[in-house]
């Protein structure tokens, strides 16, 4: 077993159902998210056994980038400026997850494979976006822009220009070398829960389905209306992958989420923040708590030096 952290403002959401966001381009931090070198990627396809053009495949990604989702974990438990940032202030949480689990089985409960939006053949033993968490590279320039040679791509026939839109979110400025990050890099039609702001945008026709769909709720917040798709309860494979499709066609939205269910066994423990407040989060009936094993942990301030100590409270509660 691997286990890696996450840092969450609001750890509720993982804590209740087990789900945990897959962050879409429009709302990452970091504005050279999936940046890379057009010209020498082009130049690089000319050699691949591929039937598509390099404008192709430039088109491909360019068209699904905004349709990717990316979980992002670290190797530190620790780092205060990544409590600053990404657990609010010290009043969020995070959890320490097994992104590796035995034998085969998946930090998922189900992760969802597509088979029509999918370049990959069908055949082909290994999925592209299949969960795997993997280190980010850190380079000084973008993707193809000085090392197009050094990645092996024999197999690109079979893995189709899926290949390629997974990669390019694999690298990262080496001024963000201190993170530590490993990525789980998905489609956002593998999503197993939506929260969509805008629904409106949507097709008419696709849009009064969703509506319709047992699965689908509405409520109101901060005066506009909010749908809820478990697209995880729809039976159907093909229905799933067309109604998911339309709903990642909203991704540029940063407010629209796109949720993944873990397996309640992946969920191992849970940091809580020295300035989080116990009595909004109900720790008796947390999702984790299925399998037995869930540690909980308070966080303190080490008054002597800038480090953080943790003590476990999962007998006190």
């Amino acid at each position: 077993m691997r286990l890696l952290y996450k840092y969450m403002a609001q750890p509720n959401l993982l804590l209740k159902e087990g789900y945990i966001r897959a962050t879409q381009l429009s709302a990452l931090n970091d504005p050279f998210e999936a940046l890379y070198c057009k010209k020498n990627l082009n130049e690089l396809s000319a050699s691949f056994e591929y039937c598509a053009t390099g404008k192709e495949l430039l088109d491909y990604i360019e068209k699904n980038k905004n349709k990717v989702g990316i979980i992002s974990m670290t190797e530190e438990k620790d780092n205060l400026l990544m409590w600053a940032h990404y657990a609010n202030e010290h009043k969020g949480a995070v959890f320490g997850i097994h992104t590796e689990m035995s034998g085969d089985i998946s930090m998922f409960e189900n992760l969802f494979n597509l088979m029509i939006n999918s370049t990959t053949c069908p055949t082909y033993k290994t999925k592209i976006f299949r969960g795997k968490c993997l280190p980010v590279i850190y380079r000084k320039q973008p993707r193809y822009r000085v090392d197009k040679f050094d990645f092996d791509y024999s197999n690109i026939e079979v893995e189709g220009a899926d290949r390629l839109l997974f990669e390019i979110f694999q690298q990262k400025s080496d001024e963000w070398i201190y993170e530590k990050e490993h990525r789980i890099t998905l489609r956002l039609e593998q999503a197993d829960k939506v929260l969509i702001n805008d629904i409106e945008k949507m097709n008419k026709n696709v849009q009064k389905e969703i509506k319709s769909l047992d699965c689908c709720s509405k409520k109101k917040e901060n005066g506009k209306d909010v749908y809820t798709i478990y697209l995880n309860k729809i039976v159907d494979t093909v229905d799933r992958e067309y109604y998911a499709e339309s709903l990642a066609e909203l991704a540029k939205n940063p407010d629209n989420l796109y949720l993944f269910k873990l397996d309640s066994s992946a969920i191992c423990t849970v940091l809580l923040g020295h300035r989080t407040n116990i009595e909004d989060i109900n720790l008796d009936s947390t999702y984790p708590r299925k399998t037995g094993y869930f540690e909980i942990w308070e966080t303190k301030v080490d008054e002597s030096f800038y480090t953080l100590q943790f003590e476990e409270i999962s007998s006190k509660l």
